[in-house]
């Protein structure tokens, strides 16, 4: 009877994801993506040098866990990051699309950003499995792994299994952080 009180109040418990990313204070590391959908379309960038002059919110998005409930909380995210953006101008999310299928990803993500029509995202792919972005210690069984990168460095990090609407409220809590 106890294990399964136990087991009920562990299901109830709110999901504060697990903790993701480089170790808070440390040094963005290097992250070579292709941007398919933003300022600097169709050109391979490392997102270290790109993020480090400006706050962003780095998504992690494993192609294989894409569905509508992380459709909702990258367009609810982006709603957030056009009001934080009144006081902080420079942020911005940067979406990273986990895929081996780069061909694939450049014919997809512009259809799916136009779908979702997010304003202060841009979409990106890294070309590899996320067990390949070395030293970003990302949740292969996460569905969302955010990063938040204030002045090159890593300010917050967490990998959530499965997309729920605390996510937007925690992670905006967690940007806005000084």
């Amino acid at each position: 009877m106890f294990t399964l009180s136990l087991c009920l109040l562990m299901l109830q418990q709110k999901d504060e994801g697990l903790v993701a990313g480089p170790a808070v204070g440390a040094t963005m590391p290097s992250l070579k993506v292709w941007q398919i959908v933003g300022e600097q379309r169709e050109k391979q960038l490392d997102m270290q040098a790109d993020v480090k002059s400006h706050p962003a919110l780095v998504i992690f998005v494993q192609s294989d866990k894409w569905d509508r409930p992380v459709a909702r909380i990258l367009r609810q995210l982006d709603d957030a990051m056009v009001e934080v953006r009144k006081t902080q101008a420079q942020a911005r999310i940067e979406i990273v699309w986990i895929s081996k299928d780069l061909d694939k990803a450049k014919e997809y993500l512009p259809k799916a950003a136009q779908s979702l029509k997010l304003q202060t995202s841009s979409w990106n792919c890294f070309p590899g499995d996320i067990y390949d972005a070395a030293g970003w210690q990302l949740s292969g069984d996460g569905a969302l792994n955010l990063v938040i990168i204030k002045d090159g460095k890593v300010s917050w990090g967490r990998a959530y299994a499965a997309a729920r609407e605390e996510i937007v409220k925690s992670t905006m809590n967690a940007f806005k952080a000084k």
